[in-house]
C-alpha cells in the first residue's frame, strides 16, 4: 500500500512537471512545426539517379516543391501524394519525383485558366503499409485539406506482412483505438515531442538511418535476398491480401464520402517472369513467411502483385460514379532497369513516365473540380 501511495504521488509530480515544461515551451520557445523538416545531401551509386542529390521534407513531413503552410488560397488545388518509399522517392531531387513532375506540369498546362494554381504533397515512408496510410490520412485530412488525393500502395503489404509476427489488423478497430487519438494528440501539441523528434532526426541523418535501402546498403540487402530459400509458391495465413483490401477500401470510402477525387495507382514493379539475370541481380525484397524471409519465383511475384493491383482496380469498380479512378502503373511502365534499380524503386526516367501516365487521370479530376465550381458559381 506504501508502494502504492508513494508511486502515484511520483506519477503525479512527473506529470505536472511535463505540464509546467510544455506551457514554458509553447510561451517562450515554441517550435510551430509539426514535423520539423529534414535537408539531408547524399552521394549515391545508383544507376538511371543522380549521383549527388539533396533529400528534403518540409515543416509537416512532406515532400513539395511549394507548400509552406497548412491554408492555401480558393485558387489552389492541392494534390496529396500518398504511399510508402515510391512515393517519398529518397533517391531523388523533389523536382524530380513523380509527384512533382506533375505539380509542374499541370501548373504550365493551365497556367493562363483563371489564375489556378497547382501544389502537390507528398507524404511516404519506407515500409509504409495501406492501413498506416489510412491513419495518416484519419489524422492529417482536415489539416491538409486535399483538393485531389493519389494513392500508391501493395509493395510492403505483400512483402513484408505474413512474417511469423504478424497478425491480421482490422482497419476500423485500429483507427478508432482510444489509445491512438491519444498519441496522435500528443504527436500534435507536445513541444518536448517536437524536441525529441528532432533531436531523434539529427542522429538518423548523422548516421545515415534517413535512407536505410540507399547505394551503401543495397548489395548487402541483395545478398539477404540471396541467401533466403526459394519458394516457387507461398501461401500465408493470414494473408496480408485481407488486410490490404480492408485498408485501401477504407481510403477510399473516407475520400469518396467527402467528396474528394480519389486516384487509386496499381503498383509497378520490375517483377515478371522473363527477368533477365542482370534484373533478377537488381532485386533485394524477400518475402515475409511465418517461416521466415523466402525468395519466391518471379512468376509467383508477377502473379501476387497482380492481385493486389487487382484489388484496387474492384474497389474502384465498386465506387463507380463516385469520382474515384484506377491507373494500372504495372500495366503501362516497362520493366526494366532503364525504369526500375531494384523491385519497385524508380530511376528518373521511371519516375518521369510514371508521372506522364498518371497526368491525364489528374487532369479528368482537375476538370470535375473546375465543372463543380463552375456549377456552384
Amino acid at each position: 500500500m506504501k508502494f502504492i501511495r508513494l508511486f502515484s504521488i511520483n506519477l503525479f509530480v512527473l506529470i505536472f512537471l511535463l505540464i509546467i515544461i510544455e506551457v514554458i515551451l509553447w510561451i517562450f520557445f515554441p517550435i510551430y512545426a509539426p514535423d520539423p523538416s529534414v535537408v539531408k545531401k547524399f552521394l549515391q551509386d545508383i544507376p538511371g539517379v543522380k549521383t549527388e542529390i539533396t533529400y528534403s521534407r518540409n515543416d509537416f513531413g512532406l515532400r513539395s516543391l511549394s507548400m509552406n503552410g497548412y491554408s492555401k488560397t480558393d485558387n489552389v488545388i492541392r494534390i496529396l501524394c500518398l504511399g510508402a518509399s515510391t512515393t517519398d522517392q529518397v533517391t531523388q531531387e523533389t523536382r524530380d519525383t513523380w509527384c512533382a513532375l506533375i505539380e509542374t506540369w499541370l501548373n504550365r498546362m493551365y497556367k493562363d485558366k483563371n489564375g489556378i494554381s497547382f501544389q502537390s504533397v507528398a507524404f511516404g515512408r519506407g515500409g509504409l503499409r495501406a492501413i498506416q496510410n489510412a491513419q495518416f490520412a484519419q489524422v492529417n485530412t482536415d489539416n491538409l485539406n486535399p483538393d485531389i488525393v493519389i494513392t500508391l500502395l501493395g509493395i510492403n503489404d505483400l512483402t513484408w506482412n505474413g512474417g511469423s509476427d504478424y497478425t491480421y489488423q482490422s482497419p476500423k478497430a485500429v483507427l478508432n483505438k482510444k489509445e491512438l487519438r491519444a498519441s496522435h494528440f500528443f504527436k500534435k501539441f507536445s513541444q518536448i515531442r517536437r524536441r525529441m523528434k528532432i533531436a531523434k532526426r539529427k542522429y538518423w541523418i548523422k548516421i545515415g538511418r534517413v535512407v536505410e535501402w540507399h547505394s551503401k546498403n543495397l548489395p548487402s540487402l541483395r545478398e539477404r535476398r540471396q541467401s533466403a530459400p526459394y519458394r516457387a509458391t507461398i501461401t500465408r495465413d493470414p494473408d496480408p491480401i485481407d488486410e490490404f483490401t480492408e485498408s485501401v477500401n477504407w481510403i477510399a470510402e473516407y475520400f469518396v464520402d467527402r467528396g474528394v477525387p480519389l486516384i487509386l495507382l496499381g503498383q509497378p514493379v520490375l517483377w515478371n517472369k522473363d527477368m533477365t539475370q542482370q534484373e533478377t541481380e537488381a532485386l533485394w525484397f524477400s518475402i515475409n513467411t511465418p517461416e521466415g524471409p523466402v525468395r519466391p519465383s518471379a512468376e509467383w511475384l508477377q502473379n501476387e502483385i497482380g492481385k493486389y493491383n487487382d484489388v484496387q482496380r474492384r474497389i474502384v469498380l465498386a465506387h463507380h460514379g463516385k469520382q474515384i479512378w484506377y491507373k494500372d502503373l504495372n500495366a503501362v511502365i516497362p520493366k526494366t532497369l532503364d525504369y526500375f534499380f531494384d523491385d519497385c524503386h524508380y530511376t528518373d526516367l521511371g519516375s518521369v513516365t510514371v508521372a506522364k501516365e498518371v497526368l491525364p487521370v489528374v487532369i479528368e479530376a482537375v476538370e470535375a473540380i473546375r465543372s463543380r465550381k463552375t456549377l456552384a458559381n
